[in-house]
Order: structure tokens, then sequence, then C-alpha cells
């Protein structure tokens, strides 16, 4: 464990990096037979625990100047909402998610299958034959949405192209619109 550890030395946490499964397989190996429930159990009893990344460190200078202009930007988008959404104009969210890697790469999640599929050790981008990039727009009102994968890198063309393809597939479609446009 003394290569497999990491700790905090301020609060006294510990952790592994292993996984539960993968401490009792490496027992296992050594002729002793635990499951991973047990490992778990037994990190516990030596001071590990579970931890999760949080997300506190703020980007940029924190002034009350970058704070109002902030507020001001919301308050006008929240007014603007207001105003579509009372006359029945489509209010929609656009957003990006993380570039995900196209080859021979392990994703998370199981499926039934006869068995498993060999891929890359490693997920280095290097290996990829592309990185798909995912695009959603959401309809407030109507609480639908779409999904464009795409694989180019710029993001406003993407972005006007994601909410294109959103009229033409679900927003012009919808019947309050139909009577106003």
């Amino acid at each position: 464990m003394q290569y497999d550890s990491a700790g905090d030395p301020i609060s006294g946490l510990r952790w592994t990096h292993r996984t539960r499964s993968s401490l009792a397989d490496y027992l296992g190996s050594m002729g002793l037979r635990i499951s991973a429930t047990s490992v778990g159990t037994l990190l516990k009893k030596m001071g590990f625990s579970l931890r999760l990344n949080q997300k506190k460190i703020q980007g940029g200078k924190k002034t009350a100047q970058n704070q109002k202009a902030r507020d001001e930007q919301f308050g006008y988008i929240r007014s603007m909402r207001d105003r579509f959404d009372s006359r029945l104009l489509p209010v929609i969210g656009v957003d990006t998610n993380k570039k995900e890697l196209i080859g021979n790469f392990k994703n998370n999640g199981v499926t039934w299958c006869g068995s498993a599929e060999a891929v890359n050790d490693h997920d280095f981008s290097s290996q990829s034959q592309r990185k798909a990039i995912p695009y959603g727009v959401y309809d407030v009102r109507n609480n639908t949405g779409i999904v464009n994968v795409g694989v180019t890198h710029d993001t406003p063309q993407f972005a006007a192209d994601s909410i294109e393809k959103w009229w033409r597939c679900e927003g012009k479609n919808d019947t309050l619109r139909q009577s106003i446009f």
C-alpha cells in the first residue's frame, strides 16, 4: 500500500489510488481470499476514506466590481428570458460537453455480451481517430432538447449550426410557435 496511497498531512485523511476490487485481486494473488466489500471495511478501519475532488477554487480575481458586472449580466439574461417567455417565443439553452476520444478506448458502463472487448490500456489522444464534441440545445418551455455530435473546434459555428438544427427538427414544429411564426 505504501506506493498506492496518498494523503493530506494537515487533515490526516488518507486514500488509495487503487480500487477495492483491484486490491482484493492483488491480495488473492498472494493467497489471501477476500471480497472487495471486506477490503473497503478494512481500509476504513485503517483510516482511509473515499474522497471526491471539489470545485472550490474560483478563476480570476473576485472583486466587487466583477461580481456586480456578473450580476448585471445574469439579470439581463433573466429579463430577456421573461420577455421571450411572455410572448411565447423560444427560450433555449445551448451547451457543450467534454470532448470524447473516438477509437478503441474503454468507455464507462457495462453491457451484456459474450466476452469483453479488448481496448487500449491508455486513452492517448494520439491514438484516437478523432475527437467527438457533443453540443446540446435545450428547450426550456417544452423540456425537450437535441444533442449534436461534431468534430469541429469552431465553437461559435458549431453552436449556430446546433441551434439551426434544433429549429428545423424541433423548434418550428411546436404548435404554439406555428401560430406565431
